[in-house]
């Protein structure tokens, strides 16, 4: 922001350490921030991009983001969050015990099967999404995320879940549900697994993207990251 010193609000020493940082830190200018001129200005800003946003149809609020005066998500983060998150969701059905649970004696294919293809919706979702979001962070999770998809193409394949050229999945119903129902759990169920893994990548994306967001929010506060930061320490 213009005319904020940060080397002034954090002591402008050159040892970085947590003690020395917060011995020097300005306690002025952080209630400027948190209370004062810095506040007001955002405010301003975003109730003036408010007014300007009602005159043209060109921008739109991102639908997935909860009503917020002023705000529009234009990098794709809080959608990139939620597709992680629901893809988190996914897996989480898959290893679901009641899910494995026999009914006289059999296996319940037709939820089994459902549970797989919302997995894969999601799973696709979350990295059609990525290629919208511009973040290094998200960016690596999602690659191992589809490196760990690649390795296990193959058994992924002998259910009925293929991985095309452009990375994303596709369910074979018939097939899945007439396949090893062994190979599906071993792929589904429990920790280690293929899906458990998919879930780690897509819970640390979620993170990426909450840390790729904005500092400050619509109604000039500071989001809850760094505000929490100042509140451990102040």
């Amino acid at each position: 922001m213009a005319g904020f010193n940060f080397g002034s609000f954090f002591g402008g020493g050159s040892n970085n350490s947590p003690l020395n940082i917060f011995s020097s830190f300005n306690f002025s200018d952080y209630n400027s921030i948190k209370n004062g001129s810095y506040r007001k200005l955002i405010k301003s800003y975003y109730a003036k991009d408010k007014v300007d946003s009602k005159s043209s149809n060109t921008d739109k609020v991102d639908s997935d983001k909860p009503a917020k005066a002023g705000y529009k998500d234009t990098t794709g983060i809080t959608k990139m969050k939620k597709e992680s998150d629901e893809l988190t969701s996914s897996v989480s059905a898959l290893n679901n015990k009641d899910l494995w649970a026999k009914k006289d004696g059999k296996y319940d294919m037709d939820k089994v099967a459902d549970a797989v293809k919302k997995f894969a919706s999601e799973y696709n979702d979350t990295i059609a999404q990525a290629d919208k979001v511009n973040n290094a962070d998200v960016s690596k999770q999602i690659s191992n995320m589809e490196s760990m998809t690649n390795i296990m193409s193959k058994k992924l394949s002998s259910i009925g879940v293929t991985v095309g050229t452009d990375g994303k999945l596709s369910v074979n119903e018939d097939k899945l549900k007439s396949a090893n129902i062994n190979d599906v759990k071993s792929l589904f169920e429990g920790s280690n697994t293929y899906g458990d893994q998919i879930s780690k990548y897509a819970e640390d994306a979620a993170k990426a993207a909450v840390n790729g967001a904005s500092t400050y929010s619509a109604d000039g506060s500071l989001t809850n990251p760094l505000q929490g930061m100042f509140n451990n320490w102040v």
